[in-house]
């Protein structure tokens, strides 16, 4: 059921669960309240590092929920808990189907959507430097003062760090939501 195996993932970095389920229609609003009770127990699991949500527009009640954690280990802890048995067997009833897990690591999650074409390495590569540059003026000059008591390769690789992190979590959600439409055109002339 996984679209990636497991030992093909780096155990030790962050990871993203990213499934997608088609809602009934006129459960929309049972769906969003076992999300958020979902979402509430979930935080409350080792390693849980935040969500996101993509929801549906217009015809087409699809939603693609994303979870990250620190680690591969703790998303599988999360997936074998009772509690989180418990809250999909919940969802059961209010939707017609699901796609299967598919697990992603770094910033290429952000371009995938379950059953579409990933957009071209040109558009990846734009939005990514879209994202970057700012980051790059940005972050190493706030965090030099900060870090100037370390090596400097050292400070270097947290400043990087830094900047990786924020792009994952911060500016490439938001990019992917503002160039949606010509990101994934296939996507958008369903809805």
């Amino acid at each position: 059921m996984l679209a990636v195996q497991p030992e093909t993932l780096n155990r030790t970095t962050p990871v993203t669960a990213v499934i997608s389920r088609v809602v009934k229609p006129e459960c929309e609003h049972d769906f969003e309240a076992w999300l958020h009770n979902i979402t509430d127990a979930c935080s409350e699991s080792p390693g849980y590092m935040g969500s996101d949500l993509i929801r549906p527009s217009a015809d087409r009640c699809e939603y693609v929920t994303i979870f990250r954690f620190d680690t591969y280990d703790h998303l599988r802890r999360w997936e074998d808990s009772e509690v989180a048995h418990y809250w999909l067997e919940r969802v059961k009833p209010l939707i017609l189907r699901q796609s299967g897990l598919q697990l992603q690591t770094g910033l290429e999650y952000w371009f995938r959507r379950p059953n579409e074409p990933r957009p071209n390495v040109l558009k990846r590569s734009v939005v990514t430097w879209i994202g970057l540059t700012p980051l790059v003026w940005i972050v190493p000059p706030f965090l030099a003062p900060h870090l100037d008591w370390m090596p400097h390769l050292a400070a270097v690789a947290v400043s990087n760090a830094v900047t990786v992190l924020m792009m994952s979590y911060l500016v490439m959600p938001f990019l992917t939501h503002v160039f949606d439409r010509w990101l994934f055109p296939h996507h958008a002339t369903k809805h």
